[in-house]
């Protein structure tokens, strides 16, 4: 049973592969326009990074209450 299932499966992955592959070779020949307007690319990293800030301040912040409990 588990060979008809592989039997069935692997020509369609096999397929995808080389699809991927033809895709990906011809992004290294022209490569595609971004799916994302830079200026939202340039958004969402300065929000991870006010979010990573936030998350260090946190961590501290918790630090500093630890420490005054004892």
């Amino acid at each position: 049973m588990n060979s008809r299932i592989a039997d069935a499966v692997v020509p369609f992955i096999a397929k995808q592969l080389q699809r991927w592959k033809n895709e990906y070779e011809a992004d290294l020949q022209q490569p595609r326009e971004p799916l994302l307007p830079t200026a939202w690319i340039k958004g969402l990293a300065e929000g991870e990074a006010a979010i990573r800030k936030l998350q260090a301040e946190s961590k501290d912040i918790d630090k500093v209450k630890a420490k005054s409990r004892l």
